[in-house]
């Protein structure tokens, strides 16, 4: 019955969560870097601008550019960065129109092949509303976890569901790289990943990409205001859960059993700030 719910959540929350946090990356495959204010926002017309510096400009920078430059050169270029500024902070809008900005600009012809990759990436495949995207470890070392929860998953009733199952390889950029291809096969929502590192990493993908995500692995957190979800308990939830129960059967002292491990310590530190928040003696 969870499981049903868990999907018609899903199927109801659809695409295009809220925007959240990004980082900026260069359509350059593995080219990053942090963008700063400054440079060229001196400049007081298009001539003045040096167009190798393009590229290293911030967006208010380039914006205030490309209001002066019309459209004189550089401003299919500086359109561009814009584009691809907007694009890596989630603002597909923005980026598709400043993409069209860049069509009547002098040098278009001598960034098209850019602005048409970069108006690929932002053609988003239709949504199927029935397909989920499931992504589990299935290769590396952790697959054998995922092969279990693969077939658990596969038994839960979903009617009118489609489970499509993605490979994270256990890894974070493994789990970036399955949020993509959950967007890609046209999905309404993910279910996982299962490790904490890899739902870090998917959560921020999927909140950029605007897809709802539910997440698999146990730990605290989860933005429903962006599209994160916990479906989970941390081992905390499940110590501030007890003490909660606790105080509702009137129980005016309480003791704390837990393993000696990470997580025993955990929810006994959960447990017992909240029941002294609730005013429960702890012995």
């Amino acid at each position: 019955m969870r499981m049903c719910a868990v999907v018609l959540a899903l199927c109801g929350c659809g695409h295009k969560a809220p925007k959240a946090e990004w980082v900026e990356h260069e359509a350059r495959p593995g080219d990053t870097h942090d963008t700063k204010s400054g440079g060229l926002g001196t400049a007081t017309g298009p001539g003045t601008i040096d167009p190798t510096q393009i590229d290293s400009l911030d967006e208010g920078t380039v914006l205030a550019a490309l209001e002066r430059a019309g459209d004189n050169a550089p401003a299919a270029r500086l359109a561009l960065r814009a584009a691809r500024l907007a694009y890596h902070r989630g603002d597909e809008a923005d980026a598709r129109a400043l993409i069209a900005r860049a069509a009547n600009a002098a040098d278009e012809p001598s960034v098209h092949a850019e602005l048409t990759g970069l108006a690929t990436a932002l053609a988003a495949p239709p949504v199927q509303p029935g397909v989920i995207a499931v992504l589990l470890p299935l290769s590396g070392r952790f697959a054998a976890i995922g092969s279990e929860l693969k077939i658990a998953i596969q038994l839960a009733q979903a009617p009118g569901t489609t489970w499509k199952f993605i490979d994270t390889k256990g890894e974070p950029d493994g789990a970036v790289a399955a949020v993509d291809a959950a967007l890609a096969a046209g999905a309404v929502a993910i279910l996982g990943p299962v490790g904490q590192r890899e739902a870090i990493a998917a959560a921020r993908q999927a909140s950029l990409r605007q897809i709802p995500i539910a997440l698999l692995a146990p730990s605290d957190g989860g933005d429903p205001a962006a599209g994160v979800f916990r479906m989970v308990d941390s081992a905390a939830d499940e110590g501030r859960a007890a003490a909660r129960l606790a105080a509702a059967d009137s129980f005016p002292t309480v003791g704390v059993f837990a393993p000696r491990d990470d997580l025993g310590a955990e929810a006994a530190e959960a447990f017992v700030a909240e029941a002294q928040r609730l005013g429960l003696a702890v012995t």
